[in-house]
């Protein structure tokens, strides 16, 4: 039977994130999650100086990833399928791809927007990163915008399906407008958001963490969040939520975990991503594109989610287009 290796990183935050959406594939005999961590995290000295040489050669290659991580790349079979999931260093891929036997599809998922469309010295980077990628395995990324620029192919974005265990009535739930998220940049944002709903008599949950060596202001600190929540806490928040805010840091186009979020939870969305119109996962009643007013939206009882429109997003059937 034909298997899809999924290699993902478990290395910096979002690695909770992705263990918790990747569950429901534990039990699938057809996915085999090849977990590592070496791939992502900051490499020591002797891992700088190996890094390039593992690129072209099998030894160095071998020394770099570790006996336990070359052992599980070896049971890989030529029917095989490989995805590298939100791996997007070319050089790792291509260090692993030098360690492992040939098999039928290889495909690399990003899970992050490229990072800049004003800056012609970075989005000729990206460009140079992303033909990288394509001359060794398919490409793949959520976000339109990027698959146009980059000439990616494009899919939907991937989450999975809730069981809640209890279901709040929407007008019992303590919460009215919901927000998790670095700064990154949207602080100021934010903060007008927050004042112009808790103004209008709404009740806001929002969790800002800092964004690293931004210098704030003592203002501006009575507005941040200096623990960080883990993924589960994060989704027993949004249940409580009437409605989250989606706010896109710069340039992405594609639904971040928000949408997904507020899609599979039955949630409504605030966002300032005015492509979540044009992709019909929400009934009208459920989705509102800033500006707009706020607390009408949010009072309006919701329609009832499709959950059909669910199922290209859900991991359960997402993974079969990497096989």
């Amino acid at each position: 039977m034909p298997i899809l290796h999924i290699i993902v990183s478990t290395q910096g935050a979002i690695s909770s994130v992705t263990e918790w959406i990747f569950e429901p594939l534990i039990s699938e005999p057809s996915v085999n999650i090849i977990r590592n961590s070496l791939l992502g995290q900051k490499p020591n000295l002797i891992k700088r100086v190996l890094r390039p040489l593992a690129a072209i050669s099998k030894f160095p290659g071998r020394l770099y990833l570790g006996k336990d991580l070359i052992k599980k790349l070896k049971s890989i079979k030529p029917e095989d399928s490989v995805l590298f999931f939100s791996i997007e260093n070319v050089r790792d891929v291509r260090i692993l791809l030098r360690n492992m036997p040939p098999c039928k599809k290889k495909s690399v998922f990003f899970w992050d927007a490229r990072k800049s469309y004003d800056d012609e010295r970075s989005d000729r980077k990206d460009l140079k990163k992303s033909k990288s990628f394509k001359k060794i395995c398919d490409v793949y990324t959520f976000d339109p915008d990027d698959a146009s620029k980059f000439d990616l192919n494009l899919i939907p974005q991937v989450f999975r399906e809730m069981v809640c265990d209890s279901e709040i009535p929407y007008q019992e739930k303590p919460f009215d407008l919901y927000f998790v998220g670095e700064d990154r940049g949207r602080l100021q944002q934010l903060i007008d958001i927050k004042n112009t709903a808790e103004n209008s008599g709404l009740c806001c949950k929002f969790h800002i963490t800092p964004t690293q060596d931004i210098d704030y202001t003592e203002d501006q600190r009575k507005h941040l969040a200096f623990s960080k929540i883990s993924y589960t806490e994060n989704i027993g928040l949004a249940e409580q939520s009437k409605c989250l805010l989606e706010i896109t840091v710069k340039n992405q186009s594609g639904p971040t975990l928000r949408t997904m979020e507020a899609a599979f939870l039955g949630c409504k969305l605030i966002t300032n991503r005015v492509q979540a119109k044009t992709s019909g996962l929400f009934p009208a009643r459920n989705l509102m594109i800033l500006p707009g007013e706020i607390f009408d939206f949010i009072n309006n009882p919701p329609e009832k989610m499709d959950t059909k429109k669910l199922d290209k997003y859900n991991i359960k059937y997402w993974w079969k287009q990497f096989v």
